[in-house]
């Protein structure tokens, strides 16, 4: 099909930023489009955990020596904007492959995020289903549904390209411990 569009989608982390340039040229060679962005940590269970205090130890050391996006001032400037609508709540539909609906994709842990059979929901009970579930809610208090969409966010990814600038500038060569 001469008709479809690949793009290769390169997310970047400390250790990898002298291979955009080299795999810029190779996708484009490939005939691929390419677009870079910032590597944030996923899922959404284990970035409120970091956010809370409760990620081990030996969890918080990688998230703080990999990332370049410094994860714990993006989650508090998106927290400014908590109150702004999900946008992963109101225009996304998650189904697992047995046709369950899934809270959304930012979540991993299914069985605690299934919300029942798609096909026996109806449409208007799928967003009361969401909108109250203890995961969501737990999300949005921390502004995590801002932080997980900030590149196509106009408020935060400038502020977003500014904390990873100055993170790099100050400790580009973290060991991982």
């Amino acid at each position: 099909n001469t008709e479809t569009a690949i793009t290769v989608y390169f997310h970047k982390y400390r250790n990898n930023l002298h291979e955009i340039l080299p795999m810029k040229a190779y996708a484009i060679e490939l005939g691929f489009s390419f677009s870079e962005t910032w590597a944030y940590y996923m899922p959404y269970e284990k970035v409120a955990d970091y956010v809370e205090g409760l990620l081990p130890v030996k969890d918080q050391l990688f998230i703080e020596s990999q990332f370049a996006l410094p994860i714990r001032k993006a989650v508090e400037e998106a927290k400014a904007y908590k109150d702004d609508p999900c946008v992963l709540l109101e225009n996304q539909i998650v189904l697992d492959l047995k046709g369950h609906l899934v809270l959304c994709c930012a979540v991993y842990d299914y069985e605690k995020n299934k919300l029942g059979s798609f096909l026996d929901l109806k449409p208007e009970d799928v967003q009361k289903v969401k909108q109250h579930h203890p995961s969501c809610q737990r999300c949005a208090s921390h502004g995590l549904h801002k932080y997980f969409l900030f590149d196509g966010d106009p408020k935060l990814k400038p502020i977003y390209e500014r904390l990873t600038q100055e993170s790099l500038q100050g400790n580009l060569n973290l060991p991982l411990e």
